[in-house]
């Protein structure tokens, strides 16, 4: 009978550190069998989340009167095969929406970031940060067959960012048509 008591403390005690690496596990806290979602500006992204940008115009207007100085660089995200783009079916322009900077706020020069543009699906969708007359930019992308772009890991100092606070906004471009939609938030970067 003494011999049996012991087997059942370890045997709680085993079964316990289960019950928490497995809550621990499937609330995100701990990363013993994924990776993380995101490793930079996740207080920020946490926060911005839900946030929507606010779309400024979806009147067509003529293509190219973005005033950009100097071409971003972009890794753009590899879609499934079920997912490859394809040509719009429908010639209507939304407004582009999406997680534009998944981090807004006192974010380092070199952080990676990332980019997400919905819009139709074949029109171009190019994200460009603004400040005080300057503009810089991703590379224009092609909308996926369900109207999404994806720019990965991508840094401000890798397309010319320096410090300050940046509006950014999404143009996206389809048939001689334009859509551009701001985002709510400005992106601060720090040096």
């Amino acid at each position: 009978m003494l011999l049996k008591r012991p087997i059942i403390v370890i045997s709680s005690l085993v079964l316990l550190v289960l019950v928490a690496v497995v809550s621990l596990e499937a609330s995100g806290v701990t990363h013993f069998f994924h990776q993380p979602k995101s490793s930079v500006g996740t207080s920020d992204a946490a926060n911005s989340k839900n946030k929507v940008a606010t779309p400024v115009t979806t009147a067509p207007t003529t293509p190219g009167t973005i005033d950009k100085t100097q071409s971003g660089t972009s890794t753009p995200v590899s879609a499934p095969d079920s997912e490859k783009r394809s040509p719009a079916t429908s010639t209507a322009l939304l407004a582009p929406t999406g997680t534009f900077a998944s981090a807004h706020k006192s974010v380092p020069i070199n952080a990676t970031l990332s980019s997400v543009c919905n819009t139709t699906s074949g029109a171009q969708c190019r994200i460009t940060f603004t400040m005080g007359g300057v503009t810089k930019s991703l590379d224009a992308q092609t909308a996926d067959r369900v109207g999404a772009v994806y720019w990965n890991s991508w840094t401000p100092e890798s397309i010319g960012l320096t410090a300050g606070q940046w509006q950014i906004t999404a143009v996206a471009t389809l048939n001689g048509q334009t859509a551009t939609s701001t985002d709510s938030l400005a992106l601060e970067i720090r040096t």
